[in-house]
């Protein structure tokens, strides 16, 4: 090795060293399941409680009387990915929502009416 020579040595600082400067990727992808998880179970109690306790009556049988429409009706079931779309809609302004599919229809304003 000659003494009048110079050696340069070039590091990168790549994304995974700054993923490791922050906390790790074990800590990343735990948070970001628990908030995956978070969404997906909003509200279910109230909703496991809700499908057992109360029944909707079905729309075309308002003029019945009291006694008939409880036989008459189903227990409100759920609909599929209803958490996640109750969470984020909870989430915004009652202003932004003003589109169709956002606006609760019967079956879920009988689902706020129970809980």
């Amino acid at each position: 090795m000659h003494l009048d020579t110079i050696q340069y040595k070039r590091t990168r600082y790549t994304f995974v060293d700054f993923i490791s400067d922050i906390g790790g990727m074990q800590s990343l992808l735990f948070s970001f399941s628990a908030f995956l998880v978070g969404v997906w179970n909003y509200n279910m109690f109230d909703n496991y409680m809700v499908s057992h306790l109360y029944k909707l009556e079905h729309p075309e049988e308002n003029s019945r009387h009291l006694k008939d429409s409880f036989k008459e009706s189903d227990f409100i079931k759920p609909r599929r990915c209803y958490n996640p779309k109750e969470y984020f809609r909870d989430l915004l302004p009652s202003w932004i929502c003003f589109c169709k599919r956002c606006k609760a229809d019967r079956h879920e304003s009988g689902f706020e009416m129970a809980r």
